[in-house]
């Protein structure tokens, strides 16, 4: 099991905020031959977020079986840009339970209000996802499984439902994508 918990900086411009990304040329080069190389969108810049290098940096080293648990942007559940991170994380993983406790904060109007709190007291902009992406060995295809926390759920209520529902008694609807 790798688990983990990526920072939020993707798109940080000025390094004088002393938490500039590292450069990791190993797993970005795994990431054009993957995630961008199967993606049809035009700008993919952001498929080099910290989060989904950890994913890449993780998935290779998880062999044949194994359990990655993240917690991070959610961004690549709809991202036009994650598309083919999208299609290949499908391709590495057996099963993929995705959490998605929306609160993006760059929406605007009446998505902005559907997002609502961020679960982190509203310290961060970005939504927020918990995932599991599991590998079989033996285990042919992908089955995706996906909940969501209701659209107007405060940062307090989106806490409280973590705490209230174990993983194993939440309601996944399987979805196909």
């Amino acid at each position: 099991v790798i688990m983990g918990n990526p920072p939020y900086n993707a798109k940080q411009q000025n390094y004088n905020y002393q938490n500039s990304n590292r450069p990791y040329p190993q797993i970005d080069d795994r990431i054009k031959e993957t995630y961008i190389k199967a993606g049809t969108a035009q700008n993919q810049i952001v498929v080099y977020d910290m989060y989904t290098r950890f994913i890449r940096w993780a998935t290779e080293r998880l062999h044949d079986n194994g359990i990655l648990a993240f917690v991070s942007n959610n961004s690549f559940l709809e991202g036009q840009a994650f598309d083919g991170f999208r299609k290949i994380i499908a391709k590495e993983f057996n099963q993929i339970y995705v959490v998605n406790l929306k609160g993006n904060a760059h929406a605007s109007g009446e998505e902005r209000k559907r997002q609502a709190g961020n679960v982190f007291n509203d310290q961060i902009r970005v939504g927020v996802a918990i995932y599991f992406l599991v590998k079989i060995k033996g285990q042919k295809g992908c089955r995706i499984y996906y909940n969501e926390v209701p659209d107007y759920t405060t940062a307090r209520e989106k806490q409280a439902y973590l705490l209230e529902n174990k993983i194993e008694k939440l309601k996944f609807d399987h979805i196909i994508p």
